[in-house]
């Protein structure tokens, strides 16, 4: 069994025998383990927007004091050229300081000024869908071994995996208290106002609400400031976006 394959399995039993409920902090730990014993100066994890996660989350840990001339905000707002470059079927682009210096890759080049020597970009694929990648950099001039790279995949899917349970959680939770929300604001409006609110996130103009419960514009009008005024939606959100982000609930309302 090789270094890289004991690390691995090591890795393996570290995150499925975690217990605790963030799932992030094992990732992160491993993450930094795998710097250490892969001799890797920094490396990036990040989700691609095809996959249904609406936080897009740049887990980026770097080893020592090396680099720091980019802020990672400025490697994270680039991250368009990475989901491109891995799109193309190749497992895998590594590149030198020289591809990285003349590469027309916005982010390559602010590695390269960063002082990196060597850079990897890996697509990570689970069940046979691109899912993340996975970017580590070295500021040592010491190329990637094939066998490096096969176990920087394993793991990195095994990464991925972990922190989409944990987005996922979080975001059922945020779901879950949103709903609670909405139900209790629902309460404070009246029969009517429910009515409106649903033929508004059906699409209805306000003209059409008006013939349709055979009431003027005006009071159209004046039912929708109310509503809102209710609600106490954001400056973000709209009378019709609540609605449909809240039609089964706002329906099941209507009906008690």
């Amino acid at each position: 069994m090789t270094e890289y394959e004991k690390h691995f399995l090591q890795e393996v039993n570290m995150l499925t025998s975690y217990l605790g409920t963030d799932l992030s902090s094992p990732v992160m730990l491993s993450i930094e383990r795998t710097l250490d014993a892969y001799d890797l100066d920094r490396l990036s994890l990040y989700p691609f927007p095809n996959i249904n996660i609406e936080i897009e989350e740049l887990i980026s840990i770097q080893r020592g004091d090396v680099g720091g001339h980019v802020l990672e905000k400025d490697i994270s707002t680039s991250l368009q050229d990475y989901i491109s470059m891995t799109n193309d079927g190749n497992t895998y682009h590594i590149f030198s300081r020289d591809e990285m210096k003349s590469s027309p890759i916005n982010t390559l080049r602010l590695l390269e000024f960063d002082g990196v020597k060597w850079h990897i970009v890996i697509p990570i694929r689970t069940f046979g869908q691109l899912n993340a990648g996975l970017s580590v950099s070295r500021f040592e001039d010491k190329r990637f071994s094939l066998a490096l790279i096969n176990s920087l995949k394993l793991i990195g899917s095994l990464w991925f995996m972990n922190l989409y349970g944990s987005i996922s959680n979080k975001l059922c939770e945020i779901e879950s208290e949103s709903r609670i929300l909405a139900s209790e604001k629902l309460r404070f409006l009246t029969k009517r106002q429910l009515e409106v609110l649903r033929m508004i996130g059906s699409g209805m103009s306000t003209k059409n609400i008006s013939i349709a419960l055979n009431l003027s514009v005006r009071t159209i009008e004046s039912h929708r400031y109310r509503i809102s005024d209710k609600l106490n939606l954001n400056k973000y959100d709209t009378l019709s976006n609540f609605a449909k982000r809240n039609n089964l609930l706002l329906q099941s309302t209507l009906e008690t």
